[in-house]
């Protein structure tokens, strides 16, 4: 069928005519969204503080033996310091940052590196100058990198309620408020572009990604939920080689926050639960070697003595999947499930050990000291016999003695052998073993001397398995390795 041209020239009207009213509708929904961001952001921005700290600068060692210091002006300083004292405003360094009000009565929320170190802390509600309050710290916790702090007032304050950080979705939509560059409140947008990020190797490390602009001085500000201006995080990190935002800012989910700022509040500092287990991940080898259908859970590499785990019966090389009926899949969850169970209560906890779950029952505790894994670690190997060297895989291995002890800086509780060459293209030179190394285990079997480590491997060979997990140990650190044969 034939259209004549004044068809046509109707065709193309119509198209243009459609072309006009998407656009009317495409920039009729933006104006609509701009305004709902808007409102959203009058609710949240009252909220959001500005902090600067003070805190002293370090005094200058005494000089001694004559030495002169780098720099003329610290001589002077020091001269002045001592006939008349040093100015305040001399001895003071600024720093600024953000934070949010979580309750009418003046407990606010930031990071812990925003406030570590300060000898004074001042916050200015609402960009307004003539609203500064000195504020006090109720408590820190380090290793999330939270701090809360309360300011006096004598009417309530405007303050968030924190949003469900578990339920929020990558691609939702998310503003970020805060302090950049000391600028004063400032407001970005953007979405979430990720969720359970690990980017600083920190057991602790859960961030939420997100693309809004996020700047040196937002710390400690909220990331929150575009739609309700709930808080579904506390800005805290930058990923930038310049410094500034390059779309890659992570906040601490709201999930870790909230019960962190709760224990502060109650107690002004942090008790966690602790098993007394040293863990890494399952890869594809060490998964094939113990007979994991794939990698998951978290491998044991270090029990600590009359430590819950060490009570409950556990062994190095049991892989956790399952604790307090949480799943285990992957090893940055489990010190954060472990360190939130309450104190002294009884738990079951599924393991895979000689290739069948089995369930095993420990009572949480909180560790005695800072570093319970300090000299303190589980082993019970026997003394090494032989004293001859052999290379097995293209690893060159020896028994333990006084002289390779002292050569190789290892502690007289380690028991195995070491490992003291590696031949440049063998199997063994691709995993990341190392002269120095000592190994305690394949497969779980205990390995005394080099004799075990060599028929240890002939059995893998002889039954034709093609995976071997090795635990070593560098520097008093256990960790196993996976090494494919073939």
């Amino acid at each position: 069928m034939k259209i004549s041209k004044n068809n046509k020239g109707k065709s193309f009207l119509h198209r243009l005519i459609a072309i006009v009213v998407s656009f009317a509708v495409i920039q009729s929904t933006f104006a609509g969204s701009l305004t709902d961001l808007s409102e959203v952001v009058e609710k949240i921005s009252p909220a959001v503080i500005n902090i600067s700290t003070t805190q002293k600068a370090k005094k200058k060692k005494q000089l001694s033996g004559g030495n002169m210091p780098d720099n003329p002006y610290d001589l002077f300083r020091d001269l002045l310091e001592k006939e008349f004292g040093l100015p305040e405003q001399m001895r003071k360094m600024t720093s600024l940052g953000s934070g949010f009000i979580i309750a009418s009565d003046g407990y606010i929320v930031t990071n812990y590196h925003v406030v570590d170190g300060a000898d004074e802390i001042t916050v200015m509600v609402g960009n307004d100058t003539n609203k500064n309050y000195k504020a006090k710290v109720v408590g820190v916790d380090q290793k999330t990198d939270l701090a809360l702090l309360k300011i006096d007032v004598d009417n309530d304050l405007p303050y968030l309620e924190f949003g469900d950080s578990d339920s929020a979705k990558v691609g939702n939509s998310v503003i970020a408020v805060g302090n950049p560059f000391g600028l004063g409140g400032t407001v970005t947008s953007g979405i979430i572009s990720a969720k359970a990020r690990y980017i600083s190797g920190d057991t602790f490390d859960d961030y939420i990604q997100t693309d809004a602009a996020i700047n040196s001085g937002n710390s400690g500000g909220p990331l929150c939920d575009g739609a309700t201006g709930k808080v579904l995080g506390v800005n805290s990190v930058i990923f930038s080689p310049s410094g500034g935002n390059v779309g890659i800012g992570f906040a601490i989910p709201s999930s870790i926050v909230k019960p962190v700022v709760l224990q502060l509040k109650e107690k002004g500092s942090i008790t966690r639960g602790w098993l007394g287990v040293m863990v890494q991940p399952v890869d594809d080898n060490i998964a094939s070697a113990i007979g994991l259908d794939k990698p998951t859970g978290a491998l044991i590499t270090s029990i600590v003595n009359n430590s819950p785990s060490s009570k409950a019966g556990f062994k190095i090389g049991d892989v956790i999947l399952e604790f307090d009926g949480k799943p285990i899949d992957s090893i940055n969850k489990l010190p954060r499930i472990v360190g939130d169970t309450q104190i002294d209560k009884k738990v079951d906890i599924v393991v895979f050990r000689d290739g069948k779950k089995q369930t095993l029952s420990a009572v949480v505790a909180k560790p005695d000291r800072e570093d319970p894994f300090n000299n303190d670690v589980d082993s019970s190997h026997q003394k090494s016999t032989d004293k001859n060297t052999k290379v097995v895989l293209g690893v060159k291995v020896a028994n333990l003695t006084d002289e390779t002890r002292r050569m190789y800086s290892i502690d007289s509780s380690s028991k195995g052998i070491v490992v003291t060459d590696i031949e440049k293209n063998s199997i063994m030179a691709f995993t990341g073993v190392r002269a120095g190394d000592v190994i305690i285990t394949v497969n779980s079997k205990t390995i005394n001397n080099i004799d075990d480590f060599e028929k240890a491997f002939d059995e893998i060979k002889r039954k034709g398995k093609g995976s071997a997990a090795i635990l070593v140990s560098r520097k008093g650190v256990n960790q196993f390795i996976g090494i494919e044969l073939k």
